[in-house]
């Protein structure tokens, strides 16, 4: 079974530290966006995984790394018999 969660953004919150937040990482040279979504701790985005490919931390400078939504609410469907 999938474990694709859906997740509802806010994007008028003020993020609060531990907060789940939608976050964007732009690399300018590239014409390029990358969306996240990463604890706040501040000033920094952490992760929250053990996997290693995933674990960089971003410092939210609001020109390359800025923070879009908080997330206030995540659904998943139920588990078992063809949910």
């Amino acid at each position: 079974m999938s474990s694709t969660k859906d997740m509802i953004v806010d994007l008028n919150a003020e993020p609060l530290p531990g907060d789940v937040v939608c976050a964007q990482l732009y690399n300018w040279a590239r014409a390029d966006a990358q969306t996240v979504f990463r604890l706040w701790e501040p000033p920094y985005l952490t992760p929250a995984t053990i996997d290693p490919a995933l674990r960089r931390i971003f410092v939210v400078d609001n020109e390359t790394t800025m923070i879009r939504g908080v997330v206030v609410a995540t659904l998943r469907p139920r588990q078992g018999r063809g949910a």
